[in-house]
Formats: structure tokens, C-alpha cells, sequence
């Protein structure tokens, strides 16, 4: 047996292929590991980046079908590197879908999800032992291992189905509340989704007319809406802010009441069933305000006061807001009056 050293100076016995756990070689750069094996492999030798499973790595749901693998007790992922040219692959089993296409469509669909992987090709296998998908990607040279193993492990869970939907406001909180937080990264601030990276100045009259006027953008909108305070975004190249970001935060369990209390004190009427909770995940939190979608009859939600954002102007009158793509928009002076005289909410039908 051959003994081969990373730049770390980790030391792996090896035959042909190389193999290493991903926690000996993490905070290297991908460049420098695949330019040290390089030289030592030949032929279909590989390096082979072994790590804990997919779901575990990312604090998500175990997967259901582990248990029919072959072997039961092995729940850990393996990164297959050739180093000519640079490819990283991986192959998982037993995938929920056996179109190599509708893969493919996934990968180029969510490729922000993985920005440390360029999406090359999805085979589909299928042979006595079992389907599996084999996903090959160029990898980001310039990033560390963990970070780039990360990305695999999205596209692992991805394809296995565990990374749970985040396509509406209930499977928004569907996934927070199972704590499959990572299912947020890469997903773009909506008309139903905002991300904050803190809280709203909750002791200020700017802050607290701030939050208000969020809330009830969302109350005042079709498909009410999600936010979440903690998560951190990031501009793409879209001009879309992206979250990038799920950690969350700390010391944020007290802000709950005060939240309710700015809601309850500066909406008309109160959005209904609305949600206002901390949810953990270790010693992290995250503060998320939940906006079911209102009834018709309680449109529109008014919030108490006007313009500030240094426009200043606070306190008497009234504003109302709607969620306009990833903006809230106020309803112009003339539209409320055009509006009052019809004697109708938004989205409702005029009177004959």
C-alpha cells in the first residue's frame, strides 16, 4: 500500500484510488487538493472524499429509503474527483425520479443553490441492485473542500427529495419548523417570502412603523406571506436578493412579544391567525412572522401613521401597503378615494 500526504500534511494510506475523510481535508482549497493527487492518479483512479450523510450534514429530515440500501449501516456520502479534467461526481441511489432529464432540469433550475458546482451531466442507472443517478459538476477551484461538499450535499438531497419545498408560505414553515433550514439557500425573496438578517429597530418609532408596514403588505396580499428574521441575502446576478445565509441568530426569544405587541398597536383590523414564534435549532433561532392569507371582508389591513424613511411625518393617518413583487407599494391617496367611492376592498368585484 501507497501513502499518499495532502498539503495539510495528512497521511492516507492508498492503492489505486485515494481515499480520505472530508474532516481531514476540509479547510483546504479544492484547487490545491486536486493538484496534489493529481500525480498519483492514473487511469480511472479517483480521489474519494468520503462524509456524513446528506441529510445529517445539513440538519435535515433523515431519508426514508435509506433502509433499502444495500448496506443499511453505511449512511455516509462519497465525492468521486478526477483530476483530468477536473470533475467532481455523485451517485445516489435509489433516487425518487428515473429521468436523467427531469434531473437535469433540476440541477440548471436551482444552480444558485450550489454556487460552487457547475452543473455538466445526469446519467441514469439502473441494474439488480438498484436505480441511481449519477450528477458530474465542475468544481469551483477556489473554494474550500467543506465548502464545495456542501453544495454536493444539496444536490444529494435534492435529488433524494429530503431538501423540502419552499414554493409557498406553508412549506416555507413547513421547513422551518423541521428544521430543514438549508432548504431556504438559494431561494430568491418573493411576493410571499422576505428574509432579514436582523431585527427591525423594534425601540424606534422608524423601526417599529417598518415592521407594521412589512406585516401588513403581506396581510394585504393574495397569498399572504413569510418572514424571517435571521436568514441573510445576498444580490445576484438577476438583481434578485438570494438567501445565503440560514445560521440564524441569538438572544432573539424576548423580541416575540414585543413584535405582537407593534402589530397589534399599529394594524386595523388584526391579520387573522397570524403566527409570531422563535423557532430553535441548537443555539441558533430564528424569528419568523407567519401571514396566512385574510379573508375579503378584512381588507384592507391599515396601519397606523405615514411616509418616515427620513421623509419624516409620523403618527396621525394611516397607511396602506400591498406586496408588490419582492417591494411594498403604498396605495396612492387617489386610488383609497377611488376606492371608497366603488365601496370595495382590493381584488374585489365592483357593485352593478
Amino acid at each position: 500500500m501507497r501513502q499518499f500526504t495532502f498539503p495539510n500534511g495528512v497521511t492516507v494510506g492508498c492503492y489505486a484510488d485515494i481515499d480520505v475523510h472530508l474532516d481531514a481535508i476540509a479547510t483546504l482549497r479544492v484547487g490545491a487538493v486536486l493538484e496534489s493527487v493529481a500525480p498519483y492518479l492514473s487511469g480511472e483512479a479517483a480521489l474519494i472524499v468520503f462524509s456524513e450523510s446528506a441529510e445529517e450534514a445539513l440538519g435535515l429530515p433523515p431519508d426514508p429509503l435509506r433502509r433499502r440500501m444495500r448496506d443499511c449501516t453505511a449512511g455516509g456520502e462519497a465525492m468521486w474527483f478526477d483530476t483530468a479534467p477536473n470533475r467532481v461526481s455523485l451517485s445516489i441511489e435509489f433516487p425518487p425520479m428515473d429521468d436523467a432529464d427531469e434531473v437535469e432540469s433540476m440541477m440548471r433550475r436551482s444552480a444558485s443553490s450550489w454556487r460552487s458546482l457547475h452543473f455538466e451531466s445526469a446519467t441514469f442507472r439502473s441494474h439488480s441492485e438498484g436505480d441511481e443517478i449519477e450528477v458530474t459538476f465542475t468544481p469551483d477551484v477556489g473554494v474550500e473542500m467543506r465548502e464545495l461538499a456542501r453544495d454536493c450535499m444539496r444536490v444529494i438531497a435534492s435529488v433524494r427529495g429530503t431538501m423540502l419545498s419552499v414554493d409557498s408560505p406553508h412549506g416555507a414553515m413547513q421547513s422551518l419548523l423541521s428544521h430543514a433550514w438549508e432548504s431556504f439557500r438559494g431561494v430568491p425573496e418573493s411576493s410571499w417570502l422576505e428574509a432579514k438578517a436582523k431585527l427591525w429597530g423594534v425601540d424606534s418609532a422608524a423601526g417599529q412603523f417598518e415592521l407594521a408596514l412589512d406585516v401588513a403588505s403581506f396581510a394585504n396580499s393574495p397569498a399572504g406571506g413569510v418572514i424571517v428574521v435571521g436568514f441573510t441575502t445576498t444580490r445576484d446576478e438577476f438583481d434578485r436578493d438570494v438567501i445565503t445565509n440560514v445560521d440564524g441568530i441569538r438572544n432573539i426569544d424576548a423580541a416575540v412579544p414585543r413584535v405582537e405587541e407593534i402589530i397589534n398597536r399599529y394594524i386595523t383590523p388584526h391579520p387573522r391567525d397570524l403566527r409570531v414564534e422563535v423557532i430553535e435549532r441548537g443555539d441558533h433561532r430564528v424569528l419568523v412572522v407567519y401571514i396566512p392569507p385574510q379573508p375579503a371582508e378584512h381588507l384592507p389591513h391599515l396601519v397606523l401613521g405615514g411616509t418616515l424613511a427620513t421623509g419624516k411625518y409620523f403618527g396621525g393617518g394611516f397607511s396602506w401597503v400591498e406586496r408588490r413583487g419582492t417591494s411594498k407599494r403604498s396605495v396612492s391617496l387617489a386610488e383609497v378615494q377611488q376606492l371608497l367611492r366603488t365601496n370595495r376592498a382590493p381584488g374585489a368585484t365592483p357593485p352593478n
